[in-house]
């Protein structure tokens, strides 16, 4: 037992040592190359199953994911992979088939993406949570996704009808606690109510294709079959949809080469990032930025995942005390909720790495308060703003600075020439973690993506940048808004106009009592197109305060007109609904 111990915890040790070697070497390869833009070309050719496999078959006792009380090592994670994919082979998956999963954090949503990627399948990565029926419909017909994996709380009537219309043969279902074990704690607990309360409209139990995801692994425990993982270049191995902030949720299709890149751009980008420690990991795997930024990158990277299907944010000190994770790929609401815990007064948070910001950026105000906060409990972290796309896989910006491997430019809008220092332009970019496409999409991807005369494709964003030097000198880049969110609409008059949520949401920001707001573009018979404005109030008590600040400010009257039409039910929730000079207002208190 000493020798089988000592064999696997130097075997642990080589391994990390190899990880960093393996970095180490990408990046002298890097700095050789006399054309940046061929980094593609050095990275490892894999799919993002061996990736994971090859960077941690020697720490097989390492952990792999924590969920709650429950550990799963990496040879854990490695055989439920392979029975999974095993028992999706017995069902007839084969490479190039399409399964579409949709989960939340939880073990089973991993297991399911890497096991679909093992046998060269397409993961389908669709949100049956809160998607519309057309658009569920619509993308698992794109693909022929003929199985579902989902979770027990969300095959409801309304998802089982809609797997009839398409098709679907076989859907693998998991609860909340599967992966827990049998003792009974308070997060099981919590598990259990909410699926008890979910449970009436739940068809699991009524429909003959569905099958418990851990009898699925039986299946494929028991199944006489050895297979080998698939490798298929420049297929497409993933796709996961945009929100339809800018229109209809698109497509995004991705290769293998691209995702296990970005653990490279990564692995490069953030120094301190290194072999056992812990990501927590809290938001659904369909987003491209949890899938690949905050559960691939890290397993690629010998790290653990740390996941929390139901996170709330209020609670967070009872993540930091569990988990004593180090590196957390947030966004701006939860790192506000931190800092009004009040439980974490005497709490070390010495053992933290790294913070980064997905989505909105973090206000001046509530950065300094966060950075305060992490300061009193012995933390030199600086919270980073993450800028990406889910056309890229997730982060192109880091810490308003590109990940190392990543090139950028920013380009007049009308010529399209490189604008200098300090202009505003369209943010052009190059990396290698690029999507191939918009699945059925051809126009779209043609305007989206470039080439240039030497070949290589450059990403459109439609977002406004400018370069800038921050106080030590060194060159940044600032967002300045999106072009792609600007379009034609017509006044009350029918004359055509331009209409731009960027300016409606800082015209908005500007008076107070509102906290966030958020706009997007809708068509409209009337008008063309319609922006809709979507607005959080500091203090619910205030709304009818502030709706009159709205009438009285005349650059929100330019927008909006007057608000006449107030709406109030019951509960404390509220909101004003109205109609003029092509824009929307809502105002939408926590409890509505």
């Amino acid at each position: 037992e000493k020798q089988v111990f000592l064999w696997y915890t130097n075997a642990s040790f080589w391994g990390d040592i190899m990880i960093k070697e393996d970095l180490k070497k990408i990046r002298e390869e890097l700095i050789k190359l006399d054309d940046k833009r061929k980094f593609k070309d050095i990275l490892p050719k894999r799919s993002c199953y061996q990736e994971i496999y090859e960077v941690n078959k020697n720490k097989l006792n390492d952990t792999a994911i924590c969920y709650m009380n429950s550990v799963i090592t990496f040879k854990q994670l490695f055989s439920k992979i392979y029975y999974l994919a095993k028992a999706l082979t017995e069902i007839g998956v084969k490479e190039g088939d399409s399964v579409a999963i949709s989960t939340l954090a939880i073990p089973e949503g991993v297991i399911s993406f890497f096991a679909t990627n093992y046998i060269g399948a397409i993961a389908n990565m669709i949100n049956v949570f809160s998607g519309g029926d057309r658009e569920i419909e619509e993308q698992m017909r794109k693909f022929n996704s003929k199985v579902l994996i989902t979770q027990d709380i969300f095959y409801n009537k309304r998802i089982r009808n809609i797997m009839d219309k398409v098709g679907v043969t076989n859907v693998v279902t998991t609860g909340l606690a599967d992966s827990l074990p049998i003792a009974l704690n308070m997060d099981k607990a919590k598990f259990e109510i909410v699926e008890f309360l979910k449970s009436f409209g739940n068809q699991a139990s009524k429909d003959n294709r569905c099958i418990r995801f851990n009898d699925m692994l039986n299946v494929g425990r028991e199944a006489q079959m050895d297979i080998r993982p698939k490798y298929t270049p420049d297929k497409i191995a993933m796709v996961a949809y945009t929100s339809g902030s800018t229109g209809e949720p698109k497509a995004v299709a991705a290769t293998n080469e691209a995702a296990v890149s970005m653990k490279y751009l990564m692995g490069l980008s953030v120094d301190n990032f290194a072999p056992k420690d812990i990501m927590f990991s809290t938001l659904p795997l369909w987003i491209y930025y949890e899938l690949i930024n905050s559960i691939f990158d890290p397993l690629a990277l010998g790290a653990a995942v740390a996941l929390d299907p139901l996170f709330d944010a209020k609670k967070v000190e009872k993540r930091f005390s569990q988990y004593h994770f180090n590196h957390w790929n947030s966004i701006t609401p939860d790192i506000i909720e931190m800092t009004k815990n009040k439980k974490m007064k005497d709490f070390d948070l010495s053992f933290l790495k790294s913070i980064s910001i997905g989505g909105a950026s973090i206000d001046p105000e509530h950065r300094e308060k966060a950075r305060t906060f992490l300061r009193e409990r012995n933390s030199d972290v600086e919270i980073w703003d993450g800028y990406g796309t889910s056309e890229t896989l997730g982060c192109i910006f880091l810490d308003n600075k590109p990940l190392e491997g990543n090139i950028y430019k920013i380009v007049n809008i009308e010529t399209k020439e490189i604008v200098p220092e300090g202009k505003v332009g369209e943010l052009y970019v190059l990396t290698p973690s690029l999507m191939k496409c918009y699945y059925g999409n051809e126009e779209l991807t043609n305007s989206t993506l470039e080439i240039d005369k030497d070949g290589y494709v450059w990403f459109k964003t439609g977002d406004l940048f400018h370069e800038y030097r921050d106080k030590d000198n060194k060159l940044k880049v600032k967002y300045d808004g999106r072009i792609r969110r600007m379009e034609i609409s017509k006044d009350p008059n029918g004359v055509p106009c331009k209409l731009i949520p960027d300016e409606i949401n800082r015209v908005v920001k500007e008076v107070d009592g509102v906290q966030e707001c958020e706009s997007i573009i809708v068509d409209d018979k009337k008008y063309l197109t319609r922006a809709v404005t979507f607005i959080t109030l500091e203090n619910e008590e205030n709304i009818k305060d502030i709706m009159e600040k709205f009438n009285k400010d005349p650059n929100l009257e330019k927008l909006f007109g007057q608000l006449n039409d107030f709406i109030s039910t019951s509960n404390n929730s509220a909101s004003i609904n109205y109609y003029a000079q092509n824009c929307f207002v809502g105002f939408f208190t926590d409890s509505f």
